[in-house]
């Protein structure tokens, strides 16, 4: 279902413009209000959603769009924030999903949350304030203070900072990218998180990875994952988030994609996923998607619907409408594709990837009619 008057696009920043046919349950998307605990916080919600007195005295934040060193940077500026690590998965993809390359193992180790997968070092806990920051985070509709979140520029220098370092121990600490934090979702959990991430509130978390600018975008945005929900999305990089900052043991690893292809078969020596280059150009709901996969007969079949975690390591951040390689693949722009992960909040639903930006989110319904592409 399209939202009248709005473009085909996950603006987290603009309120009422939703990507069409994704769920989202707060006009700024990344805040859904919960009336029970909170998901798995144990914290009640009447405790979040009072607005204390300083709040409200403060006034809301200035809107950053009043600001001219905040909206568009050529393509030039974008290529020179783009991170030269892991913008792509060299790994395989930690998932619990029936068809996983590898399922989702960790190892805590003090203040260190280890992938034994990815082999990510995760800041194992968030703090409530963040040195260095001023940006004040909002969550369920209430201001938490200032120093609760960082602005994009803040959160970069946080995790860069000798003293997050001395806490952390050894290792090149930074903000994750795309991948790096869409590799922590995990679908199959009410809180879409394993729960030794499940810090309180877990939902609007920054990554390094800028989006690529155009006038109908207004705001210089950059890409961050909502690990509540397990949807990605873009945001203004004045505006504020939470940060869990990472360090790999290859600081250069997956810059560009290691994808072969051979007819319609593209493979990638990383994920060890194959994917369907040229699907059909037909649409059909979840169900019959589901069938689609599960029938097809090319190169011997095998098929399944990806996951969303699958269809996320086929996203290039780097590139925009479409964010994905036309050489690679064949592309539906502005349109998208059905993952085979329900959404457990409302159990009549499921994720989509959208190609034209990169975003991902919820279905509105099963019924709704969606791309496919074929993995393996």
């Amino acid at each position: 279902m399209k939202t009248p008057g709005c473009a085909a696009l996950l603006v987290l920043e603009l309120a009422g413009c939703a990507l069409p046919g994704i769920h989202r349950e707060a006009a700024d998307g990344g805040n859904p209000p919960r009336d029970a605990a909170v998901r798995d916080s144990g914290k009640p919600a009447t405790a979040d959603t009072t607005s204390s007195t300083a709040d409200e005295d403060a006034g809301a934040p200035p809107d950053p769009r009043s600001d001219p060193a905040n909206l568009n940077e050529d393509y030039a500026t974008f290529r020179s924030l783009v991170p030269e690590y892991h913008m792509f998965a060299e790994w395989p993809m930690p998932d619990t999903s029936e068809y996983s390359k590898a399922k989702p193992s960790y190892t805590v180790n003090g203040p260190v949350i280890i992938d034994n997968v990815t082999k990510l070092r995760w800041q194992a806990k968030m703090p409530t304030i963040y040195p260095g920051c001023k940006a004040n985070y909002e969550f369920v509709g209430r201001f938490r203070g200032a120093g609760t979140g960082c602005s994009w520029e803040e959160a970069k220098a946080y995790c860069a900072s000798p003293e997050l370092a001395a806490e952390l121990g050894e290792g090149d600490w930074r903000v994750p990218t795309k991948i790096e934090l869409e590799s922590l979702i995990d679908v199959n959990r009410v809180n879409a998180v394993d729960p030794l991430f499940d810090d309180f509130p877990i939902d609007s978390v920054w990554t390094s990875s800028p989006v690529p600018n155009t006038i109908v975008d207004g705001l210089k945005m950059s890409w961050q994952v909502d690990l509540m929900e397990g949807s990605s999305g873009r945001r203004g990089r004045t505006k504020a988030s939470r940060v869990r900052c990472v360090s790999s043991p290859d600081p250069k690893g997956g810059s560009v994609q290691a994808i072969d292809f051979v007819g319609d078969v593209a493979r990638d020596s990383k994920t060890k996923l194959e994917w369907q280059r040229n699907p059909d150009s037909a649409t059909r709901n979840w169900r019959d998607a589901l069938a689609y996969c599960e029938q097809l007969e090319l190169d011997g079949g095998g098929w399944h619907l990806p996951s969303l975690k699958e269809l996320l390591t086929i996203v290039d951040a780097t590139r925009h409408e479409p964010a994905i390689h036309l050489r690679t693949f064949d592309m539906h722009q502005d349109q998208m594709f059905w993952s085979s992960s329900e959404y457990l909040d409302l159990r009549s639903s499921a994720y989509v990837v959208e190609y034209a930006k990169g975003a991902s989110g919820i279905s509105n319904s099963l019924d709704e009619l969606h791309y496919m592409r074929c993995a393996r």
